[in-house]
């Protein structure tokens, strides 16, 4: 069974495609969040990751990673750690989803120099289509513009080909694979890069 210390997937719903890119009713306000947003957004981490991934694998193996993934002492220490950012989108009080970028140890398949990865994106089921998703993203390009990162990576489920296709509308591209574990499931991810431009001046 292999094992990869390159083994986080970004966790993408599945739906991004059906209503466009713009919110039709409430556009939601973007904040980092903080180790007081641990219990909430382990609460949406782990309902949104259930909605994508649970018809897709066994429900034991999405227990073992899930309990522990999504712990709230698990984002309480994730938040805590300065090499994790994350970012959430709100409508009114509540979570409509966040993402979380990641400076860590980068795969050899990357094109650029310098690279950070954006190891979970999430929205919720409601906000689906809707552009929850692109400002998230978006958001993202702009981190990495403005803390001169050369490139966004991310590992992606082969067979999630929706996420795959917001990924290349977004100007990712497949580079190499990467193993993800589901619990004791070894699970191949493509490995896709964007290379940013850093802002005009």
């Amino acid at each position: 069974m292999r094992r990869s210390v390159l083994s986080h997937r970004v966790h993408t719903p599945t739906l991004y495609d059906t209503k466009g890119d713009t919110l039709q009713d409430e556009t939601p306000t973007l904040r980092r969040a903080t180790v007081q947003d641990a219990a909430p957004l382990a609460a949406f981490a782990l309902r949104s990751f259930s909605d994508t991934y649970a018809v897709h694998n066994d429900a034991a193996l999405m227990a073992a990673y899930t309990d522990k993934a999504f712990s709230v002492e698990t984002l309480q220490q994730e938040l805590d750690d300065p090499a994790n950012i994350f970012i959430l989108a709100c409508i009114g009080d509540q979570i409509a989803g966040y993402t979380k970028l990641r400076v860590g140890k980068n795969p050899d398949c990357l094109k650029a120099n310098r690279s950070i990865e954006v190891e979970r994106l999430y929205a919720d089921k409601k906000w689906h289509g809707r552009g929850v998703g692109k400002i998230l993203m978006d958001a993202n390009i702009e981190y990495a513009a403005e803390h001169d990162y050369g490139s966004l990576w991310l590992g992606v489920w082969r067979q999630n080909h929706r996420a795959v296709r917001f990924y290349e509308k977004s100007g990712f591209s497949a580079v190499g694979t990467h193993i993800f574990m589901m619990a004791d499931d070894p699970q191949e991810d493509w490995v896709m890069e964007k290379l940013i431009e850093s802002p005009k001046v």
